[in-house]
């Protein structure tokens, strides 16, 4: 597994307001993990994988994040597991 390298704070708050979303359970649940310790662990691919993730609908990462579905993509599915476990 590659290295952690903290994100720089510019690209820190792209994401953080890409984390704004139209659902207020999706609005808590990725600020809360944007601003956990565990969010500066992740590495530069988990950060890249987790910017691609934000571009998914709204109800579709609902789905995934309560457990209603299981995301076929293997990269999206072992960080939305990351996301669950960090603010669970």
């Amino acid at each position: 597994m590659a290295q952690a390298k903290k994100p720089n704070e510019k690209t820190i708050a792209r994401l953080r307001y890409r984390c704004r979303r139209g659902m207020l359970e999706l609005d808590a649940l990725l600020a809360n993990f944007i601003s956990s310790p565990q969010f500066n662990h992740l590495t530069e691919e988990q950060i890249n994988i987790f910017d691609l993730l934000l571009d998914e609908p709204d109800p579709q990462l609902l789905r995934w994040f309560m457990g209603q579905e299981v995301c076929e993509n293997e990269k999206f599915n072992e960080l939305v597991t990351i996301i669950k476990n960090t603010v669970a």
